[in-house]
């Protein structure tokens, strides 16, 4: 169960279709209520040393996107020096990004990137498939006729978190 004080305050929601739920974003995490990965199902804290969230644009997203697959690749096939390079090169875009190097889209097609830096890791990134659409919890619970508190009380933690 997921408090509203654990939740923070409802900032808005992601959607890639009508025909999916959104994910509600919080003050303190996210809640994704469907995904094609049964772990990604669940609150998703954003407790660190800092957080940051915010729309970016297509070229960016591709680019971070690029180094995502290419590390993934090289950690599947256990290419350790190719797999080191890219988390270098994925830590670097997450820090321009808190540095205010990447700068806020408005545009339809941005896409939702959230870091968050932690003490003994460094930064873990989350790209959205679409993005945030900012609204008031009112707002929210007339489109989707959806009551947050309901939902929050009814989560659990993600499988993927640690």
């Amino acid at each position: 169960m997921i408090t509203k004080n654990q939740a923070g305050e409802f900032i808005g929601y992601t959607i890639t279709n009508l025909n999916k739920k959104p994910t509600l974003y919080f003050e303190k995490g996210r809640l994704t209520l469907q995904h094609d990965h049964h772990l990604n199902v669940g609150w998703h804290s954003n407790q660190g040393i800092q957080f940051k969230r915010q729309n970016i644009d297509q070229n960016s997203a591709e680019v971070y996107q690029g180094l995502i697959e290419k590390y993934n690749f090289a950690k599947i096939n256990n290419i350790v020096i190719l797999r080191d390079e890219l988390w270098i090169e994925i830590q670097k875009f997450a820090l321009n990004f808190m540095n205010n190097k990447i700068i806020n889209c408005k545009k339809k097609n941005a896409q939702l990137f959230e870091c968050i830096e932690y003490d003994n890791i460094g930064f873990i990134t989350h790209l959205s498939r679409s993005k945030l659409i900012k609204t008031n919890q009112e707002n929210f619970e007339k489109i989707f006729s959806i009551h947050i508190e309901e939902i929050l009380a009814q989560s659990k933690l993600a499988k993927n978190e640690h």
